[in-house]
């Protein structure tokens, strides 16, 4: 990091304190000094540092109490903390882990190894307040958004209200379709046979490390709208983005004879969309992704969900956890699919049997199947 960082130290013995005084002001940042936990808890509070040194044994309140109160009162995880302790049993070390603490050094420390552990809690940090002031400028996008739609929306006429609802969506082409049919959309809710997609790129977390956040964006985007172009391609419903995942669903709202066939072309489409992305991103010497996709047919519960302010399209039942459970075994490059899916395109394509996978929150083994896609 270019920028100086508050840094507050948390230690009872007077020794400690000023060796760690002299070691913060050497790598350029400014200490803060506290001699027991409850001043170092009134700093935090009003000062706000950017990184916490904390001891575990101190008199008036320990280092467990700190992280307790820290976690408490929400400022955990914005302000990381380091625990540096001459207590080295596991059970301290896991507790302290377990209560917030980013890291755990034993004393006597190395300055070495201390100075990097510093350097990279403050580079996660950096991230973290980046990645919150995206998400804010988001929802204030948003509501800004809203906002000018709400204006807009007093010129339109009915249809096209409907227009702009179902769009958030649907592809232009079925938009057209519900538009035209007398056959009710029943946006509040109903039971629904659909097939869901998951999407999910592997290594993401050490991709945004290595990646500047403003690349991080832009590799989200266009990697979106791929994704998002192949779902309206293969007549599917664009449900939500989760993180760096996509989910997507295929018989909603008019179910077609192939619904199942779609999901699975889409997702093969999705797989080829990424080689290709890669084969680019090859050239310019970036990262190289995978993408794990799961995908279920089923009976879900279809409809708007959300509040007064603001609601959302999406489906839940088992059939969605299924889908995300697929998901989560299949590796980068592979199409994982459950076997109600499998039944119904049997013949069509080319499938390994992976047999019966034990699934998270499923009393029985669930038969699965990998796309032969390549």
């Amino acid at each position: 990091m270019n920028t100086s960082a508050t840094i507050l130290i948390c230690d009872d013995n007077e020794a400690n304190r000023i060796l760690l005084n002299d070691l913060i002001l050497s790598i350029g940042h400014v200490p803060l000094l506290a001699e027991n936990g409850l001043s170092a808890l009134a700093q935090i509070r009003t000062a706000k540092p950017d990184l916490v040194l904390l001891d575990i044994l101190m008199p008036e309140m320990d280092g467990f109490g700190v992280l307790q109160r820290m976690r408490a009162e929400g400022m955990l995880p914005g302000i990381p903390v380091i625990v540096i302790s001459s207590v080295d049993e596991v059970e301290s070390i896991v507790r302290c882990i377990e209560e917030g603490a980013d890291d755990y050094l034993i004393k006597p420390f190395n300055q070495v190894l201390l100075t990097a552990r510093i350097s990279a809690s403050l580079q996660k940090k950096q991230f973290r307040d980046r990645e919150q002031e995206f998400q804010r400028l988001i929802e204030e996008y948003n509501l800004n958004l809203e906002a000018r739609v709400r204006e807009e929306v007093t010129k339109n006429t009915e249809v096209e209200l409907q227009r702009a609802k179902l769009s958030r969506y649907l592809s232009p082409k079925v938009v057209e379709e519900v538009l035209k049919s007398e056959r009710p959309v029943d946006l509040g809710g109903t039971n629904r046979f659909v097939t869901v997609l998951f999407t999910d790129i592997r290594g993401y977390t050490d991709i945004s490390h290595e990646m500047p956040a403003g690349e991080v964006m832009e590799f989200l985007n266009e990697h979106f709208t791929d994704l998002s172009r192949i779902v309206f391609d293969y007549e599917g419903t664009l449900d939500k983005f989760i993180g760096d995942s996509v989910m997507a669903v295929f018989g909603w709202p008019f179910s077609t004879d192939h619904d199942e066939l779609n999901a699975v072309g889409a997702a093969r489409r999705m797989q080829e969309a990424v080689k290709k992305r890669n084969e680019k991103w090859a050239e310019l010497g970036r990262l190289q992704i995978k993408m794990a996709i799961g995908i279920n047919s089923g009976n879900v519960f279809a409809g708007n969900l959300g509040s007064p302010q603001k609601m959302d399209f999406t489906v839940i039942g088992e059939t969605v956890n299924i889908s995300a459970r697929l998901q989560g075994i299949a590796q980068g490059g592979e199409i994982i699919v459950g076997a109600p899916t499998f039944e119904k395109i049997r013949g069509e394509l080319e499938f390994d049997d992976i047999g019966k996978v034990s699934l998270k929150n499923l009393k029985e083994p669930f038969q699965c199947y990998r796309l032969k896609w390549e």
